[in-house]
């Protein structure tokens, strides 16, 4: 039985380590593939990276290089100078730069345009102009001109007193930047939405979400923004909900936002892009091989598992006339381990038989054929009575014998009251087998020992309490 105990632990080993390694190799290609996943995440963010460089960081970065030039400070320090000569220096730098610029001077209250056009700054007409002028910040940037939505981004020039000298920046319509949008939407399917500090939608590629002459959207109205963040609010002066690489579901549609801050302007660039996994072919190949080997080597450790099993039962029963009975060894083995359910009693049932009533203790085993093949017989009836009276399962009753005229029962998880009538039903069982044994000039005589199983008994002194209550009782 040990052998076949070592066995079974050395299959179920070598089934578990090869199970762990296919698993191993199964996470290695989902790693593969999220990976894969990954790349193709960043290529779509990539784009959006360009085009706020572009469109942004580039403007900016040129609208602050010229604001520290000494000739742009000239022209604006000079309320005398003719307009001309300042539209001709935009117009020079639209055509070198191809971006469109504007002076808004602080000394002649006017602001030109490098197409010519020209606004007189006053006070509650222009607002944006005083709004700005009176923050700390040198740069801002903000949507303007309504009648034709501008993007302006503005930068405070000084002279070499630090005095205020107006604005100089750059602007670009909004119908430029949804063309751009347009684009990357089609070739990478990303939304784009530019936040400003309180939240309001300043550049979207939803053209119905870009400002308009009623007004801004705000951020708090989109349903993939609420999805994500819940009740919290976007307001000035409170850090928005950090939501990078964030998915949400929405329409029963998943959507990764990654996020995103354009510092120079205290805005939050998100990019809310469709979730599509699509696995290369040979990824998704290796990954159903795995698995139909996985459960092909698992139907084929499991059938021997089987197969063993059974053939350890095989082993472990003894065959009978008319069946199979438990070796008492199964149950020896149960003890030893001490893996039987409490409480637990072991009756062990000891029988002989004397021929013409002339040998006292005169075991099954004699010289005469006739009397061997008769004692076999006896012997088959003991055990077709106890497998009759004893109702057997593995995991309460088991009836046990060795090839000697001694049988086991070892009863598990059964009270007292249960185990008592079981013995009462043993005897008359016996007992009327012996009336039956006596009319062929036989006699059957049997001894009964029994042994409350606990926890500190070992399989010898089990055996030790049974072999000394047998020879008490014989």
């Amino acid at each position: 039985m040990k052998l076949f105990q070592t066995l079974h632990q050395r299959i179920l080993m070598l089934f578990v380590v090869t199970i762990v390694a296919l698993i191993a190799h199964g996470l290695f290609s989902m790693n593969s593939m999220l990976n894969e996943q990954s790349r193709a995440q960043q290529k779509t963010v990539a784009p959006a990276i360009e085009l706020v460089v572009e469109h942004l960081t580039k403007p900016l970065h040129i609208s602050q290089t010229i604001a520290k030039s000494n000739e742009l400070k000239e022209l604006m320090q000079n309320p005398e100078l003719a307009q001309s000569v300042k539209i001709d220096y935009l117009q020079k730098l639209e055509q070198a730069l191809n971006m469109s610029f504007f002076i808004a001077s602080d000394t002649s209250k006017v602001l030109l345009n490098s197409d010519g056009s020209n606004i007189d700054l006053v006070e509650g007409e222009v607002n944006w102009y005083y709004k700005y002028k009176a923050l700390n910040d040198v740069v801002n940037a903000d949507i303007g001109k309504w009648e034709d939505v501008h993007f302006y981004i503005d930068v405070k020039v000084f002279d070499k007193n630090n005095q205020f000298l107006g604005f100089f920046g750059t602007s670009k319509r909004l119908a430029a930047f949804l063309t751009t949008f347009e684009k990357h939407r089609n070739e990478h399917g990303i939304e784009f939405f530019f936040v400003n500090a309180k939240g309001d939608i300043m550049l979207a590629s939803d053209a119905n979400l870009n400002p308009m002459k009623s007004g801004l959207k705000h951020i708090q109205d989109i349903d993939w923004y609420r999805t994500a963040v819940g009740t919290m609010t976007f307001a000035e002066h409170q850090p928005p909900a950090m939501l990078h690489n964030k998915l949400v579901t929405v329409d029963q549609q998943e959507f990764m936002i990654s996020q995103f801050s354009v510092n120079n302007f205290a805005w939050q660039l998100y990019l809310v892009t469709p979730v599509k996994f699509k696995p290369s072919p040979f990824n998704l190949a290796y990954l159903t091989i795995s698995v139909v080997i996985v459960l092909i080597i698992s139907g084929l450790f499991l059938s021997i598992y089987h197969s063993l099993s059974k053939l350890n039962n095989k082993n472990n029963m003894l065959q009978i006339p008319s069946g199979y009975l438990h070796s008492d060894n199964a149950i020896k083995s149960l003890i030893e381990y001490k893996a039987y359910q409490t409480p637990a009693h072991l009756l062990v049932i000891r029988a002989c038989v004397e021929s013409d009533k002339t040998s006292q203790n005169d075991a099954l085993s004699t010289s005469s054929k006739a009397d061997i093949n008769q004692r076999l017989l006896i012997d088959t009836k003991i055990s077709n009575c106890l497998s009759a009276l004893i109702p057997q399962h593995k995991d309460q009753n088991l009836v046990g014998k060795s090839h000697q005229n001694q049988w086991m029962i070892l009863f598990q998880n059964c009270s007292y009251a249960t185990i008592n009538k079981h013995v009462k039903d043993i005897r008359y069982g016996l007992d009327t087998l012996q009336l039956d044994v006596e009319r062929q000039t036989k006699q059957l005589s049997y001894c009964l020992a029994d042994v409350e199983l606990e926890a500190q008994y070992d399989l010898v002194d089990v055996l030790h309490i049974i072999e000394s209550q047998l020879s008490e009782a014989t």
